[in-house]
């Protein structure tokens, strides 16, 4: 998980939300490949991976997700 913390007054704040990436299948039911993905460059390369590897007519994306505390 991508995270990031804020100082305020010289203290370190727990973030309120975190984002991460999914390489997904772009057709219902959106199958998902691989999650929990911290970089876009990591899931970019993930994604050709799977376009490289998969001959069907599969159509494949990035999804980025944010989660809030």
């Amino acid at each position: 998980m991508a995270t990031s913390s804020t100082p305020v007054n010289g203290e370190t704040v727990k973030p309120e939300s975190y984002t991460f990436f999914s390489v997904i299948e772009n057709k219902a039911p959106y199958k998902i490949v691989e999650t929990d993905i911290e970089t876009v460059e990591r899931a970019r390369a993930i994604l050709a991976k799977c376009s490289q590897s998969d001959r069907t007519s599969k159509c494949f994306a990035i999804r980025k997700e944010t989660i809030f505390n």
